[in-house]
C-alpha cells in the first residue's frame, strides 16, 4: 500500500464526508497521515459530526484503496465520549479534533476544535492509590509476558536487546 501524503488524504476524506456523510454538519480529518508520518500500517481517521444522531457509532471502511477510520457523533454523544477519553486517560478523539483538518462548516468546527486545547492541557483526573497500583500490575504483567514470549520464541536474544534496555534506562 503507498502511504497518500497529507493533501491525498484529505481528498479523499473530503470525498467521504460529501458522499458517505453528506447530511453532517462538519468533519475532521486528523491522525498520523494527516500530520505527515503515517505508515503503510495508518488510516485515515474521521470524526464525523451531524447535528442529530441517533446513536454515535464507529466505522471502518477503505476508500480509493485507503483505510478509514469514522467515529460518527453528534454534539450531545461527542461531549460524552470526550469526557470519557478524559476520564480514562486517553484522549485519542480530543487530539483527533485538536490537531484535525476542518471539512464542512468551519464556523461550528472551529469552535469545537478552540476548546480541545485546554481540555488536554487539564489532562486526566489524578488516579486513586488503587487505579494507580493496578496499573503497576498490568505494566509489569505485560513486561513478563513480553519476557517469556521473547525467551520462548527467540531464545532471549531479543530480550537482550530490547526489553533489558528498556528496563535498564527506567533505572537510571
Amino acid at each position: 500500500m503507498t502511504i497518500p501524503s497529507p493533501i491525498a488524504a484529505l481528498t479523499v476524506a473530503q470525498a467521504v464526508v460529501a458522499t458517505r456523510y453528506a447530511d453532517a454538519a462538519f468533519a475532521f480529518a486528523a491522525g498520523s497521515i494527516m500530520r505527515g508520518d503515517g505508515t503503510y500500517l495508518s488510516d485515515i481517521d474521521l470524526v464525523v459530526i451531524y447535528d442529530r444522531l441517533e446513536t454515535a457509532r464507529r466505522e471502518s471502511f477503505t476508500a480509493d484503496g485507503f483505510p478509514i477510520e469514522a467515529f460518527v457523533h453528534d454534539p450531545e454523544t461527542l461531549a460524552l465520549f470526550v469526557d470519557a477519553d478524559v476520564a480514562r486517560g486517553r484522549p485519542s478523539i480530543l487530539n483527533m479534533i485538536a490537531e484535525g483538518t476542518i471539512i464542512g462548516d468551519t464556523d461550528r468546527a472551529r469552535a469545537l476544535q478552540r476548546d480541545m486545547p485546554r481540555r488536554l492541557a487539564d489532562g486526566p483526573p489524578p488516579l486513586a492509590p488503587g487505579e494507580r497500583d493496578a496499573l503497576r500490575y498490568d505494566i509489569t504483567d505485560a513486561i513478563d509476558d513480553l519476557t517469556r514470549l521473547v525467551e520462548d520464541e527467540f531464545g532471549g536474544r531479543v530480550e537482550r536487546h530490547f526489553v533489558t534496555p528498556m528496563y535498564m534506562a527506567r533505572k537510571t
